[in-house]
């Protein structure tokens, strides 16, 4: 598989994805100006391919929201996004604020620029650059344009003409300097997950400088060793989680043995406190991520650094919005990591529950990411008698969410109709 910019006999800026069937997206231009492409002899394309430079983005952005064909948006991995020029003021923000932190302090020297392409006589395409790409991860590209007259060796002056605007005091925004962007998404079919692979973790003392957030407890330092996005690119997502403990015992003499009630693995320190927390306000803990940041031992002023392992700072936060503020000093966490696909980031479409609607019937072979708005959304699988068994009922409130699932799917017995509930 391979991408393409390509010039053709209309004058059409476009980009070509090379599949066992080609499928082309085309930008037209519009017929008053198409002769002023006649006159040119050479294009030169300056391209910026993503890499991860060590920072955390913050600022993600879903690359469907700004195709330049919506209708045809995730289809296939090379997704072409409009001219900033057509966006909204909002949206031209968004993508600079992404591209600050995807290319932190990337000079734009720091670019690939072949040899200027000369155009081929009609009605002939001329490929400007082409990209082999294997669909393992997702990626992105910013391109800007050189063109030259065909005519410049009679020409004194005006020989070439930059396809953006250079002066910084005259840009909007610092992404106004690039002219064309195109998202790689993931295939799917492609990426192979595995649990982030977890090497140590390092409690702080205090946090982070600059961090002056009211924070439970310092943050604790998740040491990795894999690189920074290693699996599928601008799509990776590596978070944590408080893993789930679940009570067994016996409801009375008659009934076998059976899950009684679900807790967060939190609390304080045996040593110091024999009490446990209250079991709404450990509900309510959950972990917030940053990362991941690269770690390497190069030069700290190196273009490109070897990022050999990552790190994660995990710090832990409550949802009740109680003012009185947990003690989690000397605190015990159970925690674990896990690593997702960003579906805004994969070819194809997320699926999304119906809310108040039937519930979905999903093989359970496969994870699924599940999309809902304020009201309920079920998930269940279809039995070997036909029958539909409810698997999770999610039911949303503003801020509170809601988690009912069914007991069968986590101790294999038959519990249809009990549900062990777990409330966020």
């Amino acid at each position: 598989m391979q991408m393409k910019l390509f010039l053709s006999k209309h004058g059409f800026l476009a980009r070509e994805v090379c599949f066992s069937n080609p499928c082309r997206s085309r930008i037209e231009i519009a017929s008053p100006v198409r002769n002023n492409w006649r006159l040119i002899g050479d294009v030169e394309v300056t391209t910026q391919r993503w890499r991860a430079s060590g920072k955390p983005i913050y600022q993600y952005i879903a690359p469907r929201d700004y195709a330049g064909d919506s209708a045809t948006a995730g289809l296939h991995p090379a997704l072409p996004l409009a001219p900033l020029s057509d966006l909204a003021a909002d949206a031209q923000r968004k993508i600079d604020r992404f591209e600050r932190e995807a290319y932190f302090d990337r000079p734009d020297a720091d670019a690939h620029t072949p040899p200027a392409q000369r155009l081929a006589p009609l009605p002939a395409l001329t490929v400007l650059q082409e990209f082999p790409w294997d669909g393992g991860g997702a990626t992105y590209f910013r391109h800007r344009f050189t063109l030259r007259s065909r005519y410049a060796k009679a020409l004194s002056a005006r020989r070439a003409a930059s396809a953006w605007r250079s002066r910084p005091e005259n840009l909007p925004t610092s992404a106004h300097s690039w002219t064309m962007r195109v998202a790689m998404l993931a295939e799917r079919s492609h990426l192979t997950l595995t649990r982030p692979q977890l090497r140590g973790l390092i409690p702080l003392t205090v946090a982070p400088s600059g961090d002056e957030r009211r924070q439970v407890a310092p943050p604790v330092a998740l040491i990795l060793q894999e690189p920074p996005f290693a699996r599928g690119g601008l799509a990776d997502r590596v978070t944590a989680e408080i893993r789930t403990g679940f009570g067994y015992g016996f409801e009375n003499e008659a009934d076998p043995v059976k899950i009684l009630d679900s807790r967060k693995e939190v609390g304080p320190n045996p040593q110091a406190d024999y009490r446990p927390l209250p079991a709404k306000r450990a509900m309510a803990l959950a972990l917030r991520g940053e990362g991941p940041m690269g770690l390497t031992f190069d030069a700290e002023a190196g273009a490109a650094p070897a990022l050999a392992n990552s790190m994660m700072l995990v710090r832990p936060f409550s949802l009740d919005n109680i003012e009185d503020p947990l003690d989690l000093q000397e605190a015990l966490i159970g925690m674990s990591t896990r690593r997702y696909i960003d579906p805004q980031w994969l070819t194809g479409t997320p699926r999304q529950l119906a809310d108040g609607g039937p519930a979905a019937i999903l093989p359970l072979e496969r994870c699924w990411w599940m999309e809902i708005g304020d009201g309920e959304a079920e998930l269940a699988y279809q039995a070997e008698t036909g029958e539909s068994v409810e698997i999770v009922k999610i039911n949303r409130q503003a801020t509170v969410m809601s988690v009912c699932v069914n007991e069968g799917t986590i101790d294999g017995g038959n519990h249809h109709g009990s549900d062990a509930r777990l409330d966020a």
